[in-house]
């Protein structure tokens, strides 16, 4: 997995996280981007539940289509 620091995901895939949150590394790691030794991005989430909550069952109803 690609390991990013906020500023530079940001950067690269134009994502406003600002809007998001954003589960950091507790420890420092190397940003595959800028090369700096930085804690990275582990996880974003929407932090609208019911959005989330959507988004998923529609993935899962995709899936279904796909597996049968």
């Amino acid at each position: 997995m690609a390991e990013f620091c906020k500023e530079c995901l940001m950067e690269i895939y134009g994502v406003d996280l600002k809007k998001k949150k954003i589960i950091m590394s507790k420890d420092l790691d190397l940003c595959e981007n800028c090369g700096k030794w930085k804690p990275v991005v582990v996880k974003v989430v929407d932090r609208n539940p019911v959005k989330r909550y959507w988004k998923e069952i529609r993935i899962k109803r995709d899936l279904r289509k796909y597996h049968h």
